[in-house]
Parts: structure tokens; C-alpha cells; sequence
């Protein structure tokens, strides 16, 4: 298990990794040249989960980051489906890729520093 003074630090990474990942993502669906109305929605659309879950991985408790755990799982499974399936060689999809499994990475970790509440 991971020493406690080292959770600030995984969690500080974490979000550090939550914001880059909001910003790749929104890159990302910029670039894909929707028509007029979607091109100004598709960006808020996808960082908007991952702005819902910034609370979460500010409040130290296993709960809030197996939320977030969960939520990063489409994010990694969405930038390896573009990664593979797409023909063209892009960044956002491979940086959306590299951040989204570095950070479930790190929250996997700080689940496992925190132990499970106690249900009484």
C-alpha cells in the first residue's frame, strides 16, 4: 500500500491530469469541423463529465474515486477506439488516450490508499 503523504501527491498529479484530459478532449472536438450548432456543443459536451467530476477528486473518499474510475474507463475506451479505428494521425486522440489511462492509473492508487468507509 501507498504511504499517506504520498496521496497528496497522486492526488495532486490526478487533477493536474483531470484538467489536461478536459482540454484534450475539447481540442479534440473542436478539430472534428462539426456543422455551426454542434461544433459549439460537441466541446462543453465532452469535458462536461469530466468537469462533474473534478468535486470528487477534490474530497479524499473511496467512494468519490471509483466515480471517477469508472468515468475515465469511457474515456480510455473511446480514445482506443478512435486511436485504432481512425485512418488519420492526430494528437487528441492519442494524448486523450495517454492522459485518461495515466490518471485511472493514479486513481486506482488512491483508491487504494483510502480505506472503505465504515458502513454503520
Amino acid at each position: 500500500m501507498i504511504a499517506r503523504p504520498r496521496s497528496g501527491l497522486i492526488r495532486a498529479l490526478t487533477l493536474l491530469l483531470h484538467v489536461i484530459l478536459a482540454v484534450t478532449v475539447s481540442v479534440w472536438a473542436v478539430r472534428l469541423e462539426l456543422p455551426a450548432p454542434w461544433g459549439l456543443v460537441a466541446p462543453a459536451s465532452v469535458a462536461a463529465p469530466l468537469l462533474l467530476g473534478v468535486p470528487g477528486l477534490l474530497t479524499p473518499r473511496r467512494g468519490s474515486y471509483s466515480r471517477v474510475a469508472v468515468l475515465l474507463v469511457a474515456y480510455v475506451g473511446g480514445s482506443v477506439v478512435e486511436v485504432v479505428a481512425s485512418q488519420r494521425s492526430t494528437w487528441p486522440p492519442v494524448a486523450a488516450l495517454v492522459t485518461s489511462l495515466a490518471e485511472l492509473l493514479l486513481v486506482l492508487a488512491l483508491i487504494r490508499t483510502h480505506p472503505p468507509a465504515s458502513g454503520g
